[in-house]
């Protein structure tokens, strides 16, 4: 339910009461959800179990999730080869290890290692980081090309994902019960092959036609609603007692680092091509401003305003004002018509004569800005498209390297138990 319908409810509580909303109206649900659990659970009288947090686990397993996501959202701003970020992933290497040894000796662990002697459980735990990784990168990205490259408001990009989480609501119970009439690898690999066809999609679409994304949508909704409902069953197999548990409870787990990478590596990588993009498009726009006949002062200001605009506001849209306005060009008639003057000995020439040759200075400035102010219309909308084009080629990049490793994903099919008849 709240990975269908989460970003569809978020769209709508963005638009409506603005990104703050999706903190605060977490309040009145966790005030709900602790009066339920007042009610409904019996609470007096419960028998505990005294168990010891294993400290020393969970602090290496921050320190693992940290440095590798770190090392993933800031690559591209510090550069994939620079010393902080090999640091950190020599850091999550060295903590990974330790946390794997740790987990292997600790009376009560984080995680119990020996859930993953079964094979359907490990299978379950890859599948689901791996084909939530792909299912939330489409729902993390998608949106935010929708309203800042296509102009759509939060709520109408939120609706436009929503084919992705009606589908997944729909097809998660039913692949949960195929399961008894299907293969685990059958079921799975049918999830993955939609999920992959989705991705297929989304590389080769054309993303100002919406039903070409629809589509798209529909297919991995499909697909990963097709493949988490077996998997919930699978990584509770046949565990009774505390593994049920601690095999739930891992799951879920791994379930939101698949949240959390999914964010890190296609933000990262959208961030990347993006900065390629806009150093594309900042080269274009220093060739075409020295064509624009004009002197170099405005030059420089068409320059500094779209340099404002590709990497300050990060605007796909630059400014259609004239760069010469009214003023200025009242200004301009005015001081050249007093420059005129002087040169002349204007002051001994006629008051018909005076206004006669600023007329005339006046027609010429109007001519020659009218053509410059033409030439900087023409230069904005084609860099505005030129902003376009890379943008929605930034955002529709990593989907194209993806597609690739979420065909891959069929190979840990293999990893499941064949069915017994």
């Amino acid at each position: 339910m709240a990975a269908a319908f989460g970003p569809t409810i978020g769209g709508l509580v963005t638009q409506f009461f603005g990104w703050q909303g999706i903190f605060y109206i977490n309040v009145p649900l966790i005030l709900i959800a602790i009066g339920l659990c007042v009610i409904l659970l019996p609470l007096k009288n419960e028998p505990t179990v005294h168990a010891k947090l294993d400290l020393l686990g969970m602090f290496l397993a921050v320190i693992t999730l940290l440095s590798l996501v770190l090392a993933l959202v800031k690559g591209s701003d510090w550069g994939w080869t620079s010393s902080r970020v090999i640091y950190l992933l020599l850091i999550f290497i060295l903590s990974f290890g330790l946390f794997i040894w740790r987990e292997s000796i600790a009376p009560d662990p984080m995680i119990r290692l020996e859930l993953f002697k079964y094979r359907d459980f490990t299978g379950s735990v890859i599948v689901t980081v791996l084909s939530g990784m792909f299912f939330v990168g489409m729902m993390v990205l998608m949106p935010s090309f929708f309203t800042n490259v296509q102009g759509h408001t939060e709520l109408e990009a939120a609706l436009m994902i929503t084919p992705a989480s009606v589908m997944l609501f729909l097809f998660s119970p039913v692949s949960s019960f195929l399961l008894n009439k299907i293969s685990s690898r059958t079921l799975i690999a049918s999830g993955i092959v939609l999920l992959a066809l989705g991705y297929t999609g989304l590389s080769i679409m054309n993303p100002d036609i919406y039903w070409q994304f629809a589509i798209s949508c529909i297919l991995i909704g499909t697909g990963y609603g097709t493949i988490i409902g077996p998997l919930t069953v699978l990584s509770a197999g046949d565990f009774t007692g505390e593994l049920l548990t601690a095999s739930q409870s891992v799951t879920g787990v791994f379930r939101q680092i698949g949240t959390v990478l999914a964010v890190a590596v296609f933000v990262s990588s959208f961030s990347s091509n993006l900065k390629i993009a806009q150093n594309q498009v900042w080269s274009t726009a220093q060739i075409k401003v020295k064509k624009i006949d004009s002197s170099q002062i405005i030059k420089n200001k068409i320059l500094r305003t779209t340099h404002r605009n590709l990497f300050v506001t990060e605007n796909s849209k630059l400014s259609s004002e004239p760069v010469i306005n009214y003023k200025t060009q009242s200004n301009i008639i005015k001081n050249k018509t007093h420059q005129y003057l002087e040169n002349h000995n204007g002051s001994q020439l006629p008051l018909a004569t005076k206004k006669k040759i600023q007329f005339q200075i006046a027609n010429i400035v109007k001519n020659k800005v009218n053509k410059i102010n033409l030439q900087v219309k023409n230069y904005q909308q084609e860099i505005s498209t030129i902003v376009k084009q890379k943008t929605t080629t930034a955002f529709i990049k990593p989907y194209q390297v993806a597609t690739p490793f979420v065909w891959l994903l069929l190979c840990t099919t293999f990893i499941f138990e064949k069915r017994k008849n």
